[in-house]
């Protein structure tokens, strides 16, 4: 169960809570990045006391890019519920951030540190209040990864594959579960990522 859970929190890291909805029935299927979980219900955890799930939906690049420019136009990630939509502020992720419209209609928002994500991080804000901190590790994420801190004190430590998260993908580890997000087509930027456990 706890795997589920994170392979919700990190299949592509993203700041996305999810805010209270009724769980789906225990016996319905759900699908997540291709694989369908029939297990309990129960791993559907209060967002508030995990700002960390659904984290994928608003990590850059995960899922597919619109208009094949995932960092000027953003990107569109599956969620259990239908898709998440991800548009870059002004035209421009990279330098003032990004807004997540969940299935659900609520929102996160991503700001970038300093004006520029990729170097110096990024904060996202949920519509609860949660935030999700993400630091570049040695001050380029897309080389050397980054690090997700949320304000519950949950983290996720995330490494570029062969030094090149814009082209090869990265490994995401929470806990005891690692995501890998490898790029479509080699282009992450252009394609966007495909995340399994």
């Amino acid at each position: 169960m706890r795997a589920s859970l994170a392979l919700l929190v990190l299949a592509g890291l993203v700041a996305g809570c999810i805010h209270k909805k009724a769980s789906p029935a225990a016996d319905t299927p759900v699908q997540i990045q291709g694989r369908i979980l029939t297990e309990d219900a129960d791993h559907f955890v209060n967002p508030t006391s995990s700002p960390l799930f659904g984290y994928s939906a608003t990590t850059p690049m995960v899922g597919k890019c619109s208009f094949s420019k995932c960092l000027q136009d953003g990107w569109t990630a599956a969620m259990p519920d239908g898709n998440a939509v991800t548009r870059c502020n002004f035209g421009d992720c990279t330098r003032n951030g990004w807004v997540t419209e969940r299935p659900d209609g609520t929102k996160s928002e991503t700001r970038c540190n300093f004006g520029n994500c990729f170097k110096d991080g990024w904060v996202t804000t949920h519509d609860d209040g949660a935030t999700l901190e993400v630091r570049c590790d040695f001050g380029d994420c897309m080389k050397n990864g980054w690090t997700a801190t949320s304000s519950s004190g949950e983290t996720a430590q995330t490494r570029c594959s062969f030094g090149d998260c814009d082209g090869q993908g990265w490994t995401t580890t929470a806990g005891s579960t690692t995501i890998t997000c490898r790029c479509s087509f080699r282009d992450c930027r252009k394609e966007g990522a495909g995340c399994s456990e």
